[in-house]
């Protein structure tokens, strides 16, 4: 569930470098449930407050 919105979130990203850095630093998340959470509300917020 949660990994949907941050990929919908990450595809808000035009450049397409920043985009492919984005879904790595997301992609390395997949240890602990909470950690994971925690990073990809961090990431998520980052997206959002640069596309503004």
């Amino acid at each position: 569930m949660m990994k949907l919105d941050v990929l919908k979130t990450i595809n808000k990203i035009k450049d397409a470098e920043i985009r492919k850095l984005f879904i790595l630093e997301h992609e390395k998340l997949d240890k602990s449930h909470e950690e994971t959470i925690k990073r990809d509300k961090e990431i998520m917020e980052m997206i959002e407050y640069t596309c503004k």
